[in-house]
């Protein structure tokens, strides 16, 4: 199961929901923007948000059991949102996000935001 992204700098993908809103000119070449435009999901812009299934949230558990089994370490990077994205319905998903992330000591998780303001640490 080892490295499936073709991102070079990480071995998975995964996102706790997918979209964003646009914060400043470094997003105007958004990846994730134009690849969402390319499978049909209107998901960028202030109203819209994908999330994901119950389903979807078991995959990295699976990661992290088999990189326990292997005593190897995974990068995973939330390649689809911000995660510190400021939105108060997405407050419980992160929420479930951080505890996600504390239960998966054999990924890296690599967060990527614009919004350096919005990081706090959960417990």
């Amino acid at each position: 199961m080892g490295k499936l992204s073709k991102i070079e700098w990480t071995d998975h993908t995964w996102s706790p929901w997918w979209g964003c809103t646009k914060v400043d000119r470094g997003c105007k070449n958004c990846y994730a923007e134009s690849f969402s435009k390319r499978v049909g999901l209107k998901i960028w812009g202030q109203d819209a948000r994908r999330h994901m299934s119950a389903e979807h949230w078991e995959i990295p558990l699976r990661w992290n059991d088999y990189g326990a089994l292997r005593k190897e370490e995974y990068k995973v990077f939330p390649s689809m949102c911000d995660p510190f994205e400021s939105r108060p319905e997405l407050e419980d998903l992160r929420f479930r996000f951080w505890k996600l992330m504390k239960w998966t000591p054999n990924l890296q998780w690599l967060l990527i935001t614009k919004r350096a303001e919005n990081v706090e640490y959960y417990d």
